[in-house]
Formats: structure tokens, sequence, C-alpha cells
């Protein structure tokens, strides 16, 4: 897991069963990410002929990568009764 925001965020983590846990998260996201993105171009195969899907993901994941630990992070601290957010 070579990741600049992961490794920063694992720093600040002194429980080691919490530091497992964030990998376990960050890795099973983002490779549930990855899938999507496949999935979705080879749905849209027509659509996107010449694109190199391995790049797209990388790419993809590079921009989502900043706010994926945060965001877990919030998500995992909600419980039941917290209100939903109006979009």
């Amino acid at each position: 897991m070579e990741n600049d925001y992961l490794l920063a965020e694992l720093k600040t983590i002194r429980d080691q069963s919490r530091i497992e846990l964030t990998k376990a998260r960050y890795s099973c996201s983002m490779a549930l990410i990855g899938m999507s993105i496949i999935g979705y171009y080879k749905n849209h195969a027509a659509e996107f002929e010449e694109t190199d899907v391995p790049a797209e993901v990388k790419r993809i994941s590079s921009m989502i990568s900043p706010i994926l630990i945060p965001m877990l992070e919030a998500m995992a601290d909600l419980e039941n009764d917290t209100p939903a957010i109006a979009a």
C-alpha cells in the first residue's frame, strides 16, 4: 500500500488494531472503487473503445484517495439516530 494519504493517516494512529482496521477499510474501498470503474467502462465499451482502463482506474483512484479515509472515518462514526443530511 504505497499511498501518501494513507501513510500520513496511519502515522497519526497509535493503536495497532485501529491501524489494521484503517488499512482494511482503505484497501476494500479502493478495490470496490477500482472494480466499479472497470465495470463502468466494460458496460459502456462502445463509448470508450480506445480508453486505457487501467490508467483511468489509477487517475480516478488518485482523485478519490485524499477524501477516502476521512469519509470512511466519518461514516464509521454514524449511528442509526444520526440525522440525515439533505442533499
